[in-house]
């Protein structure tokens, strides 16, 4: 099933990634995997960790092809599967402790979680949210890249792409912020106008 979403989600075919994704959806959430360990020679290698990292790949490429899709509600159920099966949180979501570091539920999701996640708040219009899983994403992929720059320009590259499309979230939170104050700007002054 990963081998296929890989061709499939190589060659743009987003569709497909979604209808495979469905028609095998026990296979990928559920506790399907055998969870011993196995032998073989001197390697020894635990077969349920290695599908929970399969699972969070399929997941992945899920995610990512309703993203461009724009099948929100598909993109909300891989989301949360992400965020290990929890909900993702809503706008009215309280601080966990107020003052801490973990101000928001986001404080110990993964970087897709997260990054998925943002994107979810961003459509919804709900920028603390957003802006919350944006830091959480970056938080997550910080010594992942931090190694990776140490290794070489080459492998750190993608994060750095990553890096800056949370950046350019950011940049769309706030313009999108500035986009309905001016509306909201517009509709009062055209309602002073015709009750002048």
């Amino acid at each position: 099933i990963l081998g296929c979403m890989r061709c499939l989600s190589a060659s743009g075919e987003w569709r497909r990634v979604l209808e495979l994704a469905e028609d095998n959806w026990p296979t990928l959430v559920g506790n399907t995997f055998p969870g011993s360990v196995h032998e073989s020679g001197s390697l020894t290698f635990n077969v349920s960790n290695i599908a929970r990292r399969d699972q969070k790949k399929a997941l992945r490429m899920c995610a990512d092809a309703a993203w461009r899709l724009g099948q929100w509600d598909d993109l909300e159920k891989f989301s949360s599967e992400l965020v290990h099966g929890q909900r993702i949180p809503q706008a009215n979501a309280t601080p966990a402790v107020a003052g801490s570091n973990e101000d928001f539920p986001f404080a110990h999701v993964g970087f897709d979680g997260a990054f998925f996640s943002s994107v979810l708040h961003i459509h919804r219009n709900e920028w603390g949210m957003a802006a919350a899983a944006i830091d959480a994403a970056r938080k997550a992929m910080d010594s992942r890249f931090t190694a990776l720059m140490t290794e070489s320009y080459n492998r750190a590259y993608p994060s750095m792409v990553t890096a800056q499309i949370l950046a350019e979230m950011e940049e769309i939170i706030e313009f999108k912020k500035l986009d309905t104050g001016s509306q909201r700007n517009v509709n009062t002054h055209s309602t002073n106008n015709v009750q002048s």
